[in-house]
């Protein structure tokens, strides 16, 4: 089926264990090794399954074999963690064929492995890739909580200011890879029920290995309502930031505004304006402007004391509150 073809591949890796071949191909492209996966079985359904652009996990029987497709997070250096890796195996009662179009970690363990440690048979070593990328997945998703908790910190300081532009990457992360636990778990639940031959350790392994895909979905929901909770609460704060600025600029505006009047008032060119011939007249009316103004500066001054003072006893009642 195909393996001589995936041996002179470069960038194939070959293992004989326990009477069985496993062949993984990394770097796959879906342009150009149609013909490679061909080799492997004539079914259009399964070559098309291991060759689609962005495939979802899914479980599909093919007169090749089991064709199983789980996705883990990106952990190459440098990717962005959601965007998902698909490893792509086709089973059969001898041989494992693997393909992913990027490194993944959870298949370089496993190689590095003797092959006496590797698992008895096909299945097993799908299986236990699959539980790799599940590990991988509980990883990222504790790395979000501490993220998350770090950020509350940061909102609730003063003294830091949270980009909105952060949370909002969390939270597309996030819904990636809740969608794909969520399909990989009905894929595994497939497999269990409708692939034939498998042993009841298999099959209890399955309902395992789907059992953590569910429970992954539930704590990336978890995690998407903490980051919705951080995300009002930088808005939150940026509106606060806003509202200070505002008031600030209304404070300043409302300083000038009886100056402006005063100098609006005495510059028009009519007749009866007090002062005009009067020989201290300038002096009087830049008085009566400094006198306006400094009135203004004192109503201003208190007003903003008063809503620091608002504000203080919020924010007291905020962190004395349970």
């Amino acid at each position: 089926m195909g393996i001589s073809a995936l041996e002179a591949e470069n960038r194939s890796h070959n293992i004989m264990a326990h009477g069985y071949h496993w062949c993984h191909l990394s770097g796959l492209d879906l342009e150009n090794d149609r013909k490679l996966v061909a080799d492997l079985t004539d079914d259009r359904v399964t070559q098309r399954l291991l060759i689609e652009w962005h495939p979802s996990p899914t479980y599909e029987q093919s007169p090749a074999g089991h064709v199983l497709i789980v996705k883990g997070p990106n952990m190459n250096s440098g990717e962005a963690v959601d965007d998902l890796v698909a490893l792509r195996m086709l089973i059969t009662p001898d041989a494992l064929y693997s393909f992913a179009i990027k490194p993944l970690s959870s298949v370089e363990t496993l190689q590095a492995l003797p092959a006496d440690d590797l698992p008895q048979t096909p299945v097993d070593l799908a299986l236990r890739l699959t539980d790799q990328l599940l590990e991988r997945h509980r990883k990222v998703a504790a790395n979000f909580l501490e993220r998350l908790d770090t950020m509350e910190d940061e909102v609730l300081d003063p003294k830091i200011t949270v980009p909105p532009s952060a949370i909002l990457i969390v939270r597309r992360q996030v819904l990636a890879l809740g969608r794909g636990l969520s399909a990989q778990a009905e894929a595994l639940e497939k497999m269990k029920k409708h692939a034939p031959g498998l042993t009841d350790e298999q099959g209890r392994r399955l309902k395992l290995l789907a059992g953590t895909s569910s429970k992954l979905a539930a704590m990336m929901e978890t995690v998407k309502q903490r980051a919705e909770s951080v995300a009002q609460m930088i808005d939150q704060q940026q509106n606060a930031v806003d509202a200070r600025i505002t008031y600030l600029l209304t404070l300043a505006a409302g300083i000038f505004l009886p100056v402006n009047l005063l100098a609006g008032m005495f510059g028009v060119n009519v007749g009866g304006m007090p002062w005009l011939d009067h020989p201290h007249g300038f002096w009087i009316f830049i008085g009566l402007l400094v006198g306006a103004g400094a009135l203004a500066t004192l109503v201003a001054l208190w007003l903003l004391r008063r809503q620091q003072r608002m504000t203080h006893i919020t924010d007291r009642g905020n962190h004395d509150r349970p």
